[in-house]
């Protein structure tokens, strides 16, 4: 794990560490420049809408999990992002570890991102997960950038979680038969990103 305190300005999605702005790219930024994650079908203002509230999503999981989430204050368009999110974590046991909850990390391997969660299922199997909020299911490529998260985090179970407005889940494990072939793709968009 590198080290330093890793920072991500949210509005430009840098990431700095120390304070000093990261000249690589971060994984999804790789894979979209590749071609792997397209989002280039999404019109520029719903991408910014989407975006926002993924963020929003995110950060009122992490204060759901830290315990000091102020149910009465979640806006009644995100409720059901965290009733999914509640659901989940009951029905798979799943318990986060409070040091990779949505921890921002800058890699020696050349590439920046940020672990939405890792941690254990019923305190028995270890995993990467990145929370999802778009449209349909997890998306494929998720694959690739949990296999790069994983390099940080030291674990090899992969899992996307997909939360919708109606407070159900989706749940997509990807196979450890492909991970280290997913792993070498990832590597290749960030070796691709940085030669341009």
């Amino acid at each position: 794990m590198a080290s330093g305190n890793v920072t991500l300005e949210a509005e430009s999605h840098r990431y700095f560490k120390d304070g000093v702005p990261f000249d690589g790219p971060s994984v999804t930024q790789a894979l979209s420049q590749c071609g792997l994650a397209d989002f280039s079908f999404v019109e520029e203002e719903m991408r910014q809408r989407c975006m926002a509230r993924g963020t929003s999503v995110h950060w009122l999981t992490r204060l759901h999990d830290e315990g000091c989430l102020d149910y009465r204050r979640v806006p009644k368009a995100l409720r059901g992002y965290r009733k999914g999110w509640m659901a989940f974590r009951k029905a798979t046991g799943f318990v986060p570890d409070p040091f990779w909850t949505e921890r921002s990390f800058i890699s020696p391997l050349g590439f920046s991102g940020t672990i939405d969660r890792m941690g254990s299922f019923f305190g028995m199997r270890w995993a990467t997960v990145d929370i999802k909020t778009g449209e349909g299911d997890v998306p494929d490529w998720t694959r690739y950038q949990l296999s790069l998260y994983c390099e940080e985090t030291k674990t090899v179970e992969r899992i996307g979680v997909k939360l919708r407005p109606d407070g159900t889940y989706r749940v997509k494990p990807f196979p450890f038969s492909t991970f280290y072939t997913d792993k070498a793709i990832a590597l290749e968009a960030i070796r691709r990103w940085r030669k341009q």
